[in-house]
């Protein structure tokens, strides 16, 4: 990993880890680039009811998917932007619930349906998601009372995180700075950088 993605990867997890309480709102954040060695994340002021079901009947993944819309549509630029990322809290199985073949079915089929909470061995978690102007994904998943996990791709290659969060992310970087957003496994809709 280069001094980049290192401090990239830095400013995410002392974001993470400086959240004081549980329960919070999910939060969405621009990245700059200091230089190659610093990097910092300021939150995107964003309404509070945006973020919850009961008051838009979207998840926040639906939502961020809307701002990235908004963006494109009122054609918001900024150049300095190095990336975006959005930090949200979920549920989580201990890693020994996924090692048993029938309980870890159990845990992912619920987790696909949106119904981990419901999970009688459910941690909660904190995860915040980036992506950068390099196509570069990171995540940060620090579990309540546990371990803080990193992971961080490069396009293309395996890992790779994919989904939603990350599709709508890079649609705003690619808003953003006019660098095209990357391909991914679970793309259902093509960048414009795209052939």
């Amino acid at each position: 990993m280069n001094r980049t993605s290192r401090a990239v990867l830095a400013a995410l997890e002392d974001t993470v880890l400086g959240v004081p309480v549980w329960d919070a709102a999910p939060v969405l954040y621009r990245v700059y680039l200091h230089d190659e060695a610093e990097a910092e994340v300021r939150p995107v002021l964003v309404s509070p009811e945006l973020w919850s079901t009961s008051h838009t009947g979207m998840r926040a993944p639906d939502v961020l998917e809307m701002i990235a819309g908004q963006m494109a549509e009122f054609g918001l630029v900024d150049a300095d932007v190095f990336g975006m990322a959005f930090c949200h809290e979920g549920w989580t199985v201990p890693d020994e619930v996924l090692v048993d073949y029938h309980a870890g079915r159990q845990a992912l089929e619920m987790s696909g349906d949106h119904r981990l909470y419901q999970h009688p061995q459910r941690v909660e978690v904190r995860i915040m998601t980036a992506v950068d102007r390099r196509g570069i994904s990171y995540m940060v998943e620090h579990t309540r009372g546990g371990p803080t996990r990193h992971v961080v791709c490069s396009p293309g290659r395996d890992p790779e995180l994919a989904g939603v969060v990350l599709e709508a992310l890079d649609r705003m970087v690619e808003q953003l700075t006019g660098f095209p957003a990357q391909a991914r496994r679970s793309s259902a809709v093509p960048s414009r950088g795209a052939n």
